[in-house]
């Protein structure tokens, strides 16, 4: 039976410059994600839409709605800042939002937002977008309806369809580096 070796080591880009020439450079570091920002001011459910045929929608399940149509408008319900800030258990009764993608107007996958944390959504067992959710506020104000009440929802997208233009930096002596040479003259 062949075993891996125990690490695997990937060398650093800069290790390979000079076998590059100076046409050829290393690929370029893609950006963090697209950021999107949103003062709640639609009300909650929330659809942001990511391009032509996918959007994600933010919901907050209400539980009991009595307590939210008596609370008052500005009263927070949730808020990424003092929701980890325990370490107790969050309570059960607590509305936790959630995101879910919706790929050409059906819905593909949802999960509990985790402030911080990469969220993959995907369709039909493919990854589609990796969403981070940078703050998110909610008041009692915007569950009940539209309007400008304080809320706020930051967050940053990445499309997982795309691939980056160029792969790794190619091995010193390779002898494709003399092919690709030859062939961008």
């Amino acid at each position: 039976m062949t075993q891996l070796p125990a690490f695997v080591t990937r060398p650093l880009v800069d290790a390979y410059a000079d076998a590059l020439g100076p046409d050829v450079f290393p690929p370029a570091v893609t950006p963090a994600g697209t950021v999107v920002e949103s003062g709640l001011t639609d009300g909650v459910p929330l659809r942001v839409v990511l391009d032509a045929s996918r959007t994600l929608v933010l919901a907050v399940p209400v539980g009991a709605a009595r307590v939210l149509l008596d609370a008052d408008p500005l009263t927070v319900v949730w808020d990424d800042l003092t929701a980890g800030t325990s370490f107790e258990r969050t309570p059960v009764d607590l509305p936790r939002p959630r995101l879910t993608l919706v790929v050409d107007e059906r819905i593909a996958d949802s999960a509990v937002v985790v402030e911080h944390r990469p969220i993959q959504l995907a369709d039909n067992g493919r990854a589609q977008v990796e969403v981070v959710v940078d703050r998110l506020v909610v008041t009692a104000a915007t569950l009940r309806a539209p309007g400008a009440s304080g809320s706020r929802l930051v967050l940053r997208w990445r499309d997982l369809l795309v691939a980056a233009d160029s792969g790794p930096a190619p091995t010193p002596r390779d002898p494709a580096l003399d092919l690709v040479r030859r062939s961008a003259r």
